[in-house]
């Protein structure tokens, strides 16, 4: 199952990459910062566009986990009524619905067959 939460978690992760690679390329280099009084306010600005770029990326993890943990709930939910419709809840034994349903399955079964 492809997820689009996941495909913006990977854009994300690639355009956040060169903006920490120029940042970190630069800060290695301050000689240059001396020659360029620009490249200062050029390394704010990335600096800046990272972080942010980092912030969305934890705000894409957490939104998917949010994801994750209602479509697990959303699936106890539905198991949890198919069992309260199926069975009695005092002795724990299939009731008239599900053996009704059992009978029907069985017989398309053999009309199938024959």
């Amino acid at each position: 199952m492809d997820n689009p939460l996941k495909k913006i978690i990977q854009t994300m992760l690639l355009t956040a990459m060169p903006f920490t690679g120029q940042a970190t390329a630069a800060t290695l280099a301050p000689e240059t910062s001396a020659t360029n009084p620009g490249l200062f306010s050029q390394l704010a600005v990335e600096a800046g566009i990272t972080i942010l770029a980092l912030a969305c990326m934890l705000l894409v993890h957490q939104l998917w986990r949010f994801y994750q943990r209602a479509q697990r709930r959303e699936a106890e939910v539905r198991q949890q009524i198919w069992r309260q419709a199926n069975y009695d809840y005092l002795t724990q034994l299939p009731n008239r619905y599900l053996l009704q349903d059992c009978l029907e399955k069985s017989i398309q079964e053999c009309q199938q067959s024959q």
